[in-house]
């Protein structure tokens, strides 16, 4: 990877954000810890590759703000349990794991992820017919 994958931390739980903090940065992650009541300030996505979101009671503020994410490419896995999965899906959620966490299992899984997604940015968007012929008359 080009440089170290910044992952959001989205839990509420205290133990389970210093567990990931150091699991995940110890296996080569930038974390950015959000608490529940701070992550609508990442409705608008900035400088992040993936993000985790611990939906053992899913909202309506966390699936949207899941949803926004995944809308502007940015992959996201969701901790919890059979109800999370299903709502996390209606989000768009790429992956959804049990707990307690494996994270070996999640490093691999967020790794993959941010691979597929800088892999997709940087892919030349395909080009439109119409706009290259027009292209190609106007250059000849």
């Amino acid at each position: 990877m080009d440089r170290t994958p910044k992952i959001l931390v989205v839990v509420d739980e205290p133990s389970l954000m210093v567990d990931m903090f150091f699991e995940l940065e110890g296996r080569g992650f930038v974390v950015e810890p959000a608490k529940p009541d701070e992550y609508s300030r990442y409705a608008t996505p900035k400088a992040i590759d993936a993000a985790i979101f611990d939906l053992h009671h899913p909202d309506e503020i966390a699936l949207t703000i899941a949803a926004r994410l995944h809308g502007a490419a940015i992959p996201v896995v969701t901790l919890g349990t059979e109800l999370s999965i299903v709502s996390g899906r209606t989000a768009g959620v790429e992956v959804s794991m049990p707990k307690p966490v494996d994270y070996d299992r999640l490093a691999g899984v967020l790794s993959d992820l941010v691979c597929k997604s800088r892999s997709a940015a940087s892919q030349p968007k395909a080009a439109i017919p119409e706009l290259e012929r027009h292209h190609a008359r106007s250059a000849g």
